[in-house]
């Protein structure tokens, strides 16, 4: 049929006659069409309760009430291997005999709960209260190979693939799709949907940075892995930004970049949720501070040049942090010498950062430096800066 082949879908009207010659007048409408051309399916993973939105996206789609995708569990998927636990620290000697183990252990009363084993006790942490799901949950159950769930899907003019709005899959594992403009022929689509069970985060380093953003975020939880549309958002309010992420299968987290946050909101603390499809975020969260520290004054203001003077520093958006650092830019360069150095720094109990200067090699004259404070240990912040000028003669020589 030339002419099916050009339009792709054609109308046509269906007539019986019972001698074969005289048709009745009545006739049922028919449409002949090409067979659909399937490229591509987003997202390719969502979670067993549903709710995500999927589209399918192709050629010689069109509106029909029939439209249908087919979904057919597959092998189960496999779980992600769970985080080590933390060796136990031996206790150090003292001297003292260890107390002679009681013989039996004292019976529990009747109608006393069962005291949880450490097993027990590590998967309900990870599971329910520190995934911040409020209390433990079962595991997600495993499909059964041939689960089979079938959708209506939508025709979108705009776009011209089809929309489907996911039901409740009945467990994770993969599914492959099809899909049929009738409700009968189907065809493959290319792929499979990956169905994942519990996913949440409890865990997040560092916990703050620069408003300009760029920090690199690592998130940890139950059920997080690599996928396609791997996403962390940050959100508070009606203000909601979205990054890509990627994940790190030995170190066993989400790595991504914090975006930039606006700076007329005052208080920066976010949540954070990670959304293995793009869509659908984390039953968990964590919460991310996005701050800036502003060095007013550098006390003193000047130090020999052979580094190792004890300096206190007063500004605003101070905060304790295992990765508060301090760095001295030299003002005018140097052939020979760092253009800049960064040195660790603690918060004294006033709220003013303390540390000490380093050491530039090889710097003989005077010179000075701007001095700024580092929360997350990675980005300086470019507002503020005090100035510190690092005085006198012999420097160290390099070796």
């Amino acid at each position: 049929m030339p002419q099916l082949a050009e339009a792709g879908v054609l109308d046509v009207e269906v007539k019986l006659a019972l001698d074969g010659q005289s048709a009745a007048p009545a006739a049922q409408r028919f449409k002949l069409y090409a067979v659909p051309r399937i490229a591509d399916m987003q997202p390719t993973c969502a979670p067993h309760l549903g709710e995500t939105k999927l589209f399918v996206s192709g050629h010689s789609f069109f509106a029909s009430s029939e439209l249908t995708l087919r979904l057919t569990a597959l092998a189960p998927l496999p779980e992600p291997e769970p985080e080590p636990e933390p060796e136990p620290e031996e206790a150090a000697p003292t001297g003292e005999e260890e107390p002679a183990a009681a013989e039996e252990e004292p019976a529990a009363e009747e109608g006393a709960p069962a005291a949880e084993t450490g097993e027990e006790a590590a998967e309900a942490e990870a599971e329910g209260d520190a995934a911040g799901l409020g209390k433990l949950q079962p595991p997600v159950e495993p499909m059964e190979e041939g689960h089979l769930v079938e959708v209506a899907g939508k025709f979108d003019p705009r776009s011209g693939g089809v929309l489907v709005t996911l039901p409740p899959l009945g467990g994770a594992g993969r599914m492959a799709v099809a899909m049929a403009l009738n409700g009968v022929d189907f065809v493959d689509v290319p792929g499979e949907l990956v169905v994942y069970g519990r996913v949440g985060v409890h865990e997040i380093s560092p916990a703050l940075g620069s408003r300009s953003g760029g920090t690199t975020l690592e998130l940890r939880g139950p059920g997080l892995r690599a996928t396609p549309e791997l996403s962390v958002a940050f959100f508070k309010g009606a203000t909601k930004l979205s990054v890509a992420a990627e994940y790190d299968a030995a170190a066993r987290c989400v790595r991504c970049k914090t975006p930039a946050w606006p700076e007329e909101d005052d208080d920066g603390d976010v949540i954070v949720e990670v959304a293995l499809n793009g869509q659908q975020l984390t039953q968990s969260c964590v919460h991310f501070l996005f701050q800036d520290a502003e060095v007013s004054e550098a006390e003193p203001a000047t130090g020999p040049i052979t580094g190792e003077t004890p300096l206190r520093l007063t500004g605003n958006g101070f905060v304790a942090t295992p990765t508060l650092r301090v760095r001295f830019t030299r003002v005018e360069p140097a052939e020979g010498t760092p253009a800049s150095l960064e040195v660790e720094a603690t918060v004294a109990e006033d709220g003013a950062i303390e540390c000490v200067t380093p050491v530039f090699e090889d710097a003989e004259e005077p010179f000075d430096t701007t001095v700024q404070v580092s929360l997350d240990g990675q980005h300086y912040s470019e507002k503020g800066g005090a100035t510190f000028r690092f005085e006198g003669g012999g420097a160290k020589k390099k070796k």
